[in-house]
């Protein structure tokens, strides 16, 4: 199927913005990106094509904006916020050499440490756009510059977007340096399943976002102090929590005491009442106390009406306050509870990807332990090897030496026969004459 139709020349197309989206000045992320939250996501998208590096940037915020060489942006899209850089068109030409690769990436090389900064604490992804026809070999090089300059790590974050829905040819050119390949249309479906994409592609990476080698102490210092800070937090949590129990526990007794004491008041009341009233009762058969028993009746009476539900209302109140501060205290409780439950989950989510990473790290380390003996064993070969050549040039050191004293006795046994002979044919010579 074809390409889907750029919108960069197509001025026609208004399409409203799902959210929200700003276009202001620049802003460094929170540290709080550190925890690899979902609900953001850092892109830097690369390419050649510029105008269809903006098109992607259209398409991932849904929404359309003016065309800058460099374009930082950003917005909220399905309920995150996004944030892209979208690079110079130019690095990949700048960087398309065999004979000089080295000078021409260092020298965009601080342009590619800013422009990663915008996104601090750093990218979830760099997106190297491409249409949907042909990769062509300088995407390679860019790559190659992506990872001289951040180093290879930075390969494990980059994914090919492919804008349209059929894949390129030539592809294969840039397998070995790509994580991911996605095909991006511009629909609100395909940039959902984009993020999902991203999200999955960082999962098993040491981060969940690339960090620049600068950056990674400021980062890990940051966690460790998190992480004491998060401990401390606990620690008074169980404290404040330790001692709200042990203030329950005193209004828990404090109550009970006196609802004993009342209800002690209660019977002693009920005891002189029921005295009070046999006293009546045996007065009233009296015909002399008449009169001093109505009076003492009618002042009895009185009394314990007054006193009676004074008490009642008294204890009521009481019970009323503390049962509130019963009730508050439960409350507070429960509260501390709950922070102390997800501090704890926190925490053990935190350890047991501590323990991952530590597990990764050490399957890491015993590989370059393996890859050490190897070296060992090939150092070892190798000077066996040296000694053994060493062994021969000593021995024809020797042997030229040898040849040397030959030749040189060879050559006086020849001069002694030569004067030999001239002797000889001397005497000769005096023999005649």
């Amino acid at each position: 199927m074809a390409a889907i139709p750029r919108r960069v020349q197509s001025e026609d197309s208004d399409r409203r913005p799902l959210i929200s989206h700003e276009h202001d000045t620049p802003q460094y992320g929170t540290i709080t990106g550190c925890t690899g939250s979902a609900t953001e996501l850092r892109f830097i998208i690369l390419g050649g094509d510029k105008d269809l590096m903006a098109n992607a940037c259209d398409i991932i915020l849904r929404e359309r904006a003016g065309r800058t060489e460099i374009q930082h942006r950003k917005g909220h899209v399905f309920g995150k916020k996004v944030i892209v850089v979208k690079t110079p068109s130019s690095w990949m030409s700048q960087v398309v050499s065999c004979l000089c690769f080295s000078s021409r990436v260092k020298s965009i090389k601080d342009e590619m440490v800013d422009c990663a900064s915008l996104v601090f604490p750093g990218p979830h992804a760099f997106l190297l756009v491409t249409d949907n026809r042909k990769v062509i070999k300088e995407e390679k090089y860019l790559l190659k510059a992506i990872a001289k300059v951040f180093g290879k790590e930075a390969l494990d974050y980059v994914m090919l977007l492919i804008i349209g829905r059929t894949e390129p040819k030539g592809i294969d050119s840039v397998r070995s340096y790509v994580r991911k390949f996605y095909t991006l249309e511009d629909n609100e479906l395909s940039v959902q399943s984009l993020f999902a994409e991203t999200e999955i592609m960082t999962q098993n990476n040491e981060s969940t976002f690339f960090i620049q080698p600068s950056y990674k102490n400021l980062i890990k210092a940051f966690l460790s102090w998190e992480k004491e800070r998060d401990a401390e937090i606990q620690k008074q949590h169980a404290q404040e929590m330790t001692a709200l129990e042990e203030r329950f526990r005193t209004t828990e007794s404090n109550l009970k005491k006196e609802t004993d004491t009342l209800r002690e008041l209660m019977l002693a009341t009920m005891i002189r009442l029921k005295k009070s009233k046999d006293s009546e009762e045996q007065n009233q058969q009296g015909a002399s106390g008449a009169q001093e028993d109505l009076l003492f009746k009618e002042c009895s009476n009185t009394a314990l009406k007054n006193m009676f539900p004074s008490i009642i209302d008294d204890f009521t109140e009481r019970e009323n306050a503390l049962k509130e501060q019963l009730a508050a205290c439960k409350d507070t409780v429960s509260t501390l509870k709950d922070m102390y439950s997800s501090l704890t989950d926190d925490y053990v989510h935190d350890d047991s990807q501590m323990k991952s990473e530590n597990e990764k790290l050490q399957r890491e380390l015993e590989q370059h332990k393996l890859k050490e003996r190897e070296w060992e064993q090939k150092l070892k070969e190798l000077e066996d090897r040296l000694r053994q050549e060493k062994g021969l040039s000593r021995r024809e050191k020797e042997l030229e030496s040898k040849e040397g004293g030959t030749a040189k006795k060879e050559q006086e046994i020849q001069t002694t026969g030569e004067e030999h002979n001239l002797h000889r044919n001397y005497l000769k010579n005096n023999a005649d004459l």
